[in-house]
């Protein structure tokens, strides 16, 4: 009969039995953002931190135990807090001090035998190789910093490579495309990347001082600690690690281990030189020395440049003064929440929780250091000038609404959360509405409705002002009047700097225009949308869902819509949606449409009649005229499940054929999913979804200028293509992620050899994963004079470097 319980993972739910874990017995010995560690009485250290599918370090601790002479923790008990969702391990505690502790006192002889001894643990743990990057139990590693600036928020690898291609596409390409180094140096420093397959060895991967226990007194390791990092890596890898110090005891202690393990490992200056070179292109894309590294490299491989020159090169890129140490960090925090009284929450507060609800699950997994809430734009430069000085990396959330994890949400960092940013000011002329970049659309249409007023603006309740007008906005009115970024008169930022400014099409109209489409976050923060107001009733509205059998004629009228119907009549907006749901008999096709002026719930509009012809057998039917925030609250999704979009845009062509003959690529992903979520025991709902850029939206988006998307009348209609799914288990999101890219790469090589990929590949910024090169959708033109914006307002890079999350240029 067991002693306690377990869950789905194995894991039981309560501590071994006949040990005190009562809060009695604990003393915290430090705190980082949802990673806890403290003792327990005299003979245990108890760890939890946020529960996570790839926490591996028990299993590595029993692993290392088991087959090697180096000295671990031994492992008392792990287990899952079941309701607060908190990952556990007890271990016994090692006698000695940590080198943190000690170096300062250590005669030299004591330095370099315990640098002997932990370069000797290193050769026996390389004994054991393996051919994927992961843990020993299978699962992805944490970054570590193998990339600085991960895709994976919560600080994990993209998957478990063995490939060299996939580790540098997965790891490495779309961060450096992003941080602006161009395709051509990008395949360069591919061609240079030290290999990993058949370098793949067990370490500890993260030899820093407070990692290795000695006793002074003797001069010997007691113990290594802190192996949430172990596993397979590189041998060159874990080189350049200890190669970079993060204080001066720490410099010194790596300087003295390198020299002991470098002939041991291959590749040790080529993998040093490279991962430095790396992360100085990843901060500084322009970086003349970077180049010059990239050559030595080039020469390296070429057998130009010898390995001795490599190591000549000893501090080349160290990034340490941007990289904050634990220390570093309660300093900075006490510094935030001294600057900003009572707008600084910390984990395990009431604030803390509420600020870390978001629309996807996936968001709210990840646990910053700390949120901050201001009130004011004054508050929000008061944040950004203390975490630009002390280079801390932050994000911002605005209504949370982005699928991916850490799209508005940061892992050990400071989220900036604007939700007090919520007036709505109606100008006296009713032409202007004035919003905080806290306000969710619903809010706005509820104070709109009974005024008689709307604005361009988003269709959906909770979805926040600022990342849906920032990335484009599509709404209701779009056929008249743009999107949503067409329709922002001024924004008022908070620069880098701290100083807060507007812009407009006569106050910095460089900075209006990249914000029109361009996103925030290369830029600066907004803290006011200028909305353009407008007259508006209620509108006609129409939610009809058929069989998917009848996706032939269905997708027929829908490309005949984009093509001819809309552009016809401004007034009428439209998207189509393909759906799996085996309770009403399996592939199901919906089609919600809405109309500005139609006002006669008795018939529809003469542009959408041929969708209401009888002869269709239709599952559901439901007009009304209603006003916007009653549609807006009618195909909301509800919070707390976990999201993922992917999307893509064609070009109309002839006929509806190419949008037929993407169904099937879809279909195929249905499958795949439907089975995977069934076995283990969960759900995923997946949809194919159709939203035309027709010919009047593209003329109405040059108003003012333009925006900066690159989207010209004369290069469409254009059909979004996109994925949205929503599934329960975290299980499959290694595979939904997989099949989704899948699907799009499928979807583009069809258009493509039909010659109807849309101009320069546009994808919607805010429909796309962010694995997508969203920038070079805009266009190369565009794209250059975006970043010549950024850093027009942003000239030391702080927000290149610091803000995390979104898309970067």
């Amino acid at each position: 009969m067991p002693v306690f319980s377990t869950t789905r993972s194995g894991l039981p739910t309560r501590g071994p039995p006949g040990i005190d874990l009562s809060d009695r017995n604990r003393q915290t010995i430090y705190r980082h953002a949802d990673r806890v560690v403290e003792k327990v009485g005299s003979r245990y250290i108890l760890k939890t931190t946020s529960n996570t599918v790839n926490n591996s370090e028990a299993a590595t601790h029993n692993f290392i135990t088991r087959n090697t002479t180096v000295p671990v923790p031994k492992v008392y008990g792990e287990w899952l807090s079941s309701l607060r969702r908190k990952h556990n391990i007890l271990e016994g505690r090692i006698w000695g001090f940590t080198l943190a502790d000690c170096w300062k006192d250590l005669p030299l002889h004591a330095r370099l035998n315990v640098a002997q001894e932990v370069a000797g643990h290193m050769r026996e743990l390389a004994r054991f190789t393996h051919t994927r990057m992961e843990s020993v139990s299978g699962k992805r590693l944490p970054n570590n910093c193998f990339n600085p600036r991960p895709r994976d928020p919560r600080g994990y690898l993209s998957g478990r490579w063995s490939d060299d291609d996939d580790i540098f596409n997965n790891e490495f390409y779309i961060p450096l495309r992003r941080a602006g180094v161009s395709r051509a140096t990008v395949a360069k420093i591919r061609r240079t990347m030290p290999p990993c397959r058949g370098e793949l060895v067990l370490t500890h991967c993260d030899l820093f001082v407070g990692n290795v226990m000695v006793d002074p007194a003797r001069g010997v390791v007691t113990g290594i600690i802190d192996w949430e990092s172990g596993g397979y890596w590189p041998g060159w890898f874990q080189y350049a690690r200890i190669t970079q110090g993060c204080s001066d005891d720490d410099g010194e202690w790596k300087f003295l281990l390198s020299r002991m393990c470098r002939d041991d490992i291959r590749h040790a200056e080529h993998g040093r030189v490279w991962w430095h070179m790396v992360q100085t292109f990843l901060y500084e894309p322009d970086s003349a020395e970077a180049m010059v590294w990239l050559g030595l490299l080039l020469g390296h491989i070429d057998g130009r440049v010898s390995r001795a020159t490599l190591h000549r090169y000893q501090n080349i890129g160290d990034r340490t003064k941007e990289m904050m140490t634990n220390q570093d960090m309660a300093r900075f925090l006490n510094t935030l929440a001294s600057a900003l009284p009572g707008l600084v929450s910390f984990p395990n507060s009431s604030a803390y929780s509420i600020h870390n609800i978001y629309w996807s699950e996936r968001q709210s997994e990840v646990h910053p250091s700390c949120f901050v809430a201001p009130n004011t734009a004054q508050d929000v430069a008061e944040a950004v000038k203390v975490v630009t000085c002390h280079n801390a990396p932050f994000t911002v959330k605005a209504g949370g609404h982005t699928p991916f994890e850490g799209g508005s949400n940061i892992d050990q960092g400071v989220t900036i959360a604007l939700a007090n940013l919520d007036a709505i000011t109606v100008g006296p002329d009713r032409g202007t509405v004035s919003v905080g970049a806290g306000t969710r659309w619903i809010n706005i249409s509820e104070a709109l409705d009974p005024l008689g007023l709307a604005v361009v603006g988003g269709r959906s309740a909770t979805v926040g002002v600022s990342g849906l007008a920032l990335g484009g906005g599509i709404s209701y009115f779009s056929g008249t009047k743009g999107w949503a970024c067409d329709n922002v008169r001024n924004y008022e930022v908070v620069l880098a700097s701290g100083d807060i400014v507007n812009a407009s099409p006569n106050e910095n109209s460089d900075l209006y225009w990249a914000l029109r489409g361009g996103g925030g976050s290369n830029f600066g923060i907004v803290t006011r949308f200028d909305l353009a107001s407008f007259d508006q009733g209620d509108l006609w509205a129409s939610s009809l869902i058929w069989p998917g059998a009848l996706n032939r004629t269905l997708i027929t009228l829908i490309h005949d819509l984009l093509v001819n119907g809309l552009p016809s009549d401004p007034e009428a907006h439209t998207y189509f949606v393909m759906t799996y749901y085996p309770q009403l008999g399996g592939y199901l096709a919906m089609n919600d449409q809405y109309h500005a002026t139609h006002s006669d719930a008795s018939s529809p509009p003469a542009v959408f009649a041929p969708f209401h012809d009888a002869s269709l057998p239709t599952l559901l039917a439901n007009t009304r005229v209603a006003n916007v925030s009653r549609l807006s609250r009618d195909i909301e999704l509800p919070f707390g499940l976990r999201q993922a979009y992917w999307d893509t845009s064609v070009t109309a062509t002839a006929t509806a054929d190419l949008l037929l003959d993407i169904v099937p690529l879809w279909e195929e992903q249905v499958e795949t999913l439907t089975a995977a979520a069934a076995a283990v025991n969960s759900t995923v709902e997946t949809y194919l979804v159709y939203q035309g850029i027709s010919s009047n939206i593209l003329e109405a988006m040059q108003a003012n200028g333009g925006n900066a998307l690159g989207l010209r009348p004369e290069d469409g209609p254009v059909m979004i293509v996109q994925l949205s799914l929503t599934w329960g288990s975290a299980a499959l999101d290694e595979l939904v992620e997989s099949t989704s890219r899948e699907t799009i790469a499928k979807v583009n090589a069809l258009a493509a050899s039909r010659g109807a990929m849309s101009k320069n590949g546009y994808m919607y910024m805010n429909y796309a994963d962010p694995s997508q090169d969203v920038y070079a959708g805009y266009g190369s033109e565009n794209l250059t004079r975006l970043r010549r914006v950024s850093r027009a307002y942003d000239p030391a890079g702080k927000f290149r470097k610091l803000w995390r999350g979104y898309f970067k240029l």
